[in-house]
């Protein structure tokens, strides 16, 4: 398996190319036919797992590649207004199945314990493509891909916690999410945003937060999780006052009831381990 579907995007790059270059409809609305029928095999039909890891993979970037590039290529001709009106709806086609195949090959071929992480960097690596090239349909993608991340992280996944690259693995889903909030939330302050889109940057900071303190509950324990989430308090209250951002301040406060009611209800702490958390609230 594999080969029949490589060629396929082959087919479907190699018809769109000749259909921009002859500036014809035909040849790039075929060239998405192909690449549906790939996308279908892809999911429905074919497994990949009895192949080698790099042959696997390499099949599976190459099938990615062609699929995005149909899009983006699409996409350009479509802002240019160089697309006949029928062609507008194969556009969204190669984008959705560019999508569908990619989460497929998440979810059917990396390992559960790295799903998360692996979808936490390309719901990144999206929004930044989306943000270098204005996509909207793409930054909501990555939102979604956001969300996907905070439900497995909070809902699905136990990782371990031993050492430093554990830790790595573990603080990289915040982190991709912080990345997303700062970007959409300057497209919002630079006026780039569409007014039914204002609203998205907040509900992409709430999927960080929500992750962030996820983390704490999850792989902290003990006294030295109500000082994780004292220093979590004061670092996004910071946070909040440096970008003027109310919600960000206010959301921040949702760590202080955890923090009060941990310190004076549950913990122990060991000798001068009390002070930690009273520094930081």
């Amino acid at each position: 398996g594999g080969s029949l579907e490589a060629t396929l995007k082959l087919i479907a790059l190699l018809l769109f190319a000749w259909g921009w270059l002859a500036e014809e409809a035909l040849p790039r609305a075929a060239s998405v036919l192909f690449l549906a029928w790939g996308i279908l095999r892809f999911v429905g039909v074919d497994d990949y797992h009895a192949l080698t890891a790099l042959r696997r993979w390499s099949y599976i970037a190459w099938e990615i590649l062609c699929s995005y590039s149909i899009y983006f290529l699409y996409r350009y001709l479509r802002d240019r207004k160089l697309l006949q009106e029928l062609e507008n709806g194969l556009v969204i086609a190669a984008g959705v199945g560019s999508g569908i195949l990619s989460l497929t090959a998440i979810f059917r071929y990396v390992p559960e314990n790295w799903i998360t992480f692996t979808l936490s960097g390309l719901s990144l690596l999206i929004f930044v493509i989306a943000y270098l090239s204005a996509s909207r349909p793409l930054r909501a993608a990555a939102l979604a891909g956001s969300a996907l991340v905070a439900f497995r992280f909070i809902l699905v996944d136990s990782l371990s916690s031993a050492g430093f690259a554990d830790w790595l693995v573990i603080a990289f889903p915040p982190f991709t999410q912080a990345g997303i909030y700062l970007l959409y939330r300057k497209l919002r302050a630079d006026g780039k945003l569409p007014e039914a889109e204002l609203a998205f940057p907040d509900l992409g900071y709430v999927l960080f937060q929500v992750t962030l303190m996820a983390l704490a509950f999850d792989y902290i324990s003990g006294w030295k999780m109500t000082a994780a989430f004292a220093v979590m308090n004061l670092a996004l209250f910071s946070a909040g006052c440096l970008l003027r951002e109310k919600l960000v301040r206010y959301a921040s406060l949702a760590a202080l009831p955890a923090v009060l009611f941990r310190f004076t209800v549950i913990d122990d702490y060991p000798s001068g381990g009390r002070v930690w958390p009273l520094i930081f609230v």
